[in-house]
């Protein structure tokens, strides 16, 4: 059930940023040899693969983490804790690796789009989809 007015669109949010680190793949697409075969095939798999280990880590948390009575203050479980996997990781150990893993995530997929970004800037401007970006797709005669 969606309590406290939660929608499709707020759980949704947890999902998303599963598959936003896909857009790194097709922003390399100018490294792959076949990019027209690739690109499609590498999207499908990583959603696939993302919403696969999203089920059973849901299930996995659900089956081994309380979920107490709106009121019992005294526990915390799934519903109060949204980073209960800190808490469920190995002691001592799992948590700061669940954490160092967050930011890993985080700043990889911000790196990427840092990286892929002027890529994909240059090729629109190169294929003159836009007039005006046409100075962003000179490369220097050096480059080869």
């Amino acid at each position: 059930d969606f309590r406290d007015g939660f929608d499709f669109f707020q759980v949704f949010a947890v999902f998303f940023p599963a598959v936003t680190g896909i857009m790194a793949g097709a922003n390399i697409s100018g490294d792959l040899i076949n990019p027209s075969e690739n690109i499609p095939k590498g999207t499908l798999w990583a959603i696939l693969v993302s919403t696969i280990v999203y089920m059973a880590m849901a299930v996995a948390i659900g089956a081994v983490v309380i979920r107490p009575p709106e009121d019992s203050s005294d526990e915390i479980g799934l519903y109060e804790d949204p980073l209960i996997m800190v808490i469920v990781a190995l002691p001592y150990v799992g948590g700061p690796l669940v954490l160092a893993g967050i930011f890993a995530a985080t700043f990889s997929s911000g790196l990427a789009s840092l990286v892929g970004a002027p890529r994909i800037l240059m090729s629109v401007a190169q294929d003159d989809l836009i007039p005006a970006l046409a100075p962003f797709g000179v490369t220097r005669q050096s480059d080869g």
